[in-house]
């Protein structure tokens, strides 16, 4: 095995440290977030986030976007315990599903697949191709069709300890990871680290590779369901909306198909605009090197901390019009009082 860098890292236990350097053997990836201007531009947003209040997930920090930090990440993963069987588990029918049988491309309404693109890559931290669904992810878009809510902490530290237990699968929920440090408070130690790598929003050209949507707009998008172009409606469209049940699920018989023809924008797949590569993209060896950090991913590093600093600064300029208002008082308590005790002022007429 090569030279592993520890980073600095002071292991609790020997067992840690073996653990550490078989994950920093790992690929690791970016997360992958939710775009809310593709939400939009598709007619989605509204509603994936009343599925998202659904199971009371409308004020978690699922949808907010970080970076990935390899240190932390590596650190925070080798260093995992989670003891998962306790308490009374679900009943969800069949013990041993066939999973190939689950593909989210067969799921008919959009948003039920943006849905569940969101659990799958950034709750669950799936690669891009990767399309089956598992029995947590249909458990989860279950719930969140009958207004029953779901700890999603379970389900993010049970995929964690999936993850380490396989030794080939890429790690690519290190955004995750500076979540939950954000969460307890660790912003100020991050400051002094560089960003691995940014974030990988689920944009046009991501739903366009992975067979979402059939062409790239940029006014009218082709859903695609089972590989295939349904031709009922074009996005965004009411059809598309959770709220009546009867878009869950659409007729695809009887519907006639247009003359073939090459998707509009197909073609112009190649020349979509692309993300810009990182400086650690030109580093043959990713596994043993911190790279360096561009400007996108710098930014986005900073983005939480500007957020943070912007609050702070509201709240210095109220406390201090509050102290200036409070001197102001005191300064004319203190000159009424001056002027009080002034001896009476003398006449210049008199002697």
């Amino acid at each position: 095995m090569a030279h592993i860098d520890c980073m600095g890292i002071k292991f609790r236990w020997r067992a840690q440290r073996q653990k550490f350097e078989e994950l920093a053997e790992r690929e690791m990836h970016p997360n992958f977030y939710a775009d809310d201007g593709v939400m939009t531009v598709l007619g989605l947003r509204d509603s994936v986030i009343y599925l998202l209040s659904q199971i009371g997930w409308e004020t978690t920090p699922i949808r907010r976007q970080f970076v990935t930090y390899r240190r932390l990440t590596l650190e925070f993963l080798s260093s995992l315990i989670y003891l998962p069987n306790h308490g009374k588990g679900i009943n969800r029918g069949n013990d041993e599903p066939e999973e190939h049988e689950f593909l989210s491309g067969n799921i008919h309404n959009p948003t039920f697949r943006y849905f569940h693109k969101i659990l799958a890559h950034t709750l669950f931290g799936k690669r891009s191709n990767i399309t089956t669904v598992s029995r947590d992810e249909l458990f989860i878009i279950f719930c969140a069709s009958h207004n029953r809510p779901v700890n999603g902490a379970t389900y993010m530290l049970a995929s964690f300890d999936l993850l380490i237990q396989d030794d080939h699968a890429p790690i690519q929920i290190g955004g995750l990871i500076i979540m939950i440090a954000n969460a307890i408070g660790l912003r100020q130690p991050m400051l002094d680290l560089n960003p691995f790598c940014g974030i990988q929003p689920m944009n046009i050209l991501f739903l366009f590779n992975t067979m979402f949507i059939g062409n790239l707009g940029p006014e009218e998008f082709e859903l695609l369901i089972n590989n295939q172009a349904f031709y009922l409606f074009t996005m965004p469209s009411p059809m598309t909306s959770v709220h009546n049940r009867n878009n869950w699920l659409y007729n695809l018989d009887g519907i006639p198909s247009p003359v073939r023809s090459t998707p509009t924008g197909y073609h112009d797949a190649a020349s979509a605009p692309h993300p810009i590569p990182s400086v650690e993209s030109a580093v043959p060896d990713l596994r043993h090197h911190m790279p360096g950090t561009d400007y996108n991913t710098a930014i986005q590093a900073l983005m939480p901390e500007q957020d943070a600093i912007r609050e702070e600064l509201t709240m210095m300029g109220h406390e201090f019009i509050e102290y200036m208002s409070r001197m102001t008082n005191q300064f004319h308590e203190l000159l009424h009082r001056v002027n009080s005790f002034a001896p009476p002022t003398r006449d210049s007429t008199s002697g």
